[in-house]
């Protein structure tokens, strides 16, 4: 499932135009059915969790991937795409590292 966000959505503050994020196979929002362009596609970052023996070593020690414990790097030169990973819990768009994780935020799939 890719991560989405529909701007047309909004959940506090209409003002801070935060938008509805959501999770599904294609960009139509499951709230109110519109899509692009009112609907972008959010990249996905993972969450890193800590782990003494982690495969993974970061400045604030080893890591390993919430979704792919097994991942034995971040990022490499010049592979696309890009591979996003954060410890910040509210970062993650990742589902599958959210539910691996048990990560509390509301899911809305569509």
């Amino acid at each position: 499932m890719n991560p989405y966000r529909c701007y047309a959505c909004t959940q506090h503050d209409p003002l801070l135009f935060d938008g509805l994020t959501f999770y599904g196979a294609e960009p139509k929002c499951p709230k109110c059915g519109h899509g692009p362009p009112a609907v972008i596609a959010l990249t996905p970052v993972h969450y890193l969790v800590p782990d003494l023996n982690g495969p993974i070593a970061g400045l604030l020690g080893r890591f390993h991937v919430a979704c792919e414990p097994q991942r034995p790097h971040l990022a490499l030169p010049g592979v696309r795409p890009r591979y996003s990973a954060s410890g910040e819990p509210s970062a993650v768009t990742c589902y599958k590292c959210l539910k691996v994780a048990k990560i509390e935020r509301e899911l809305v799939v569509a």
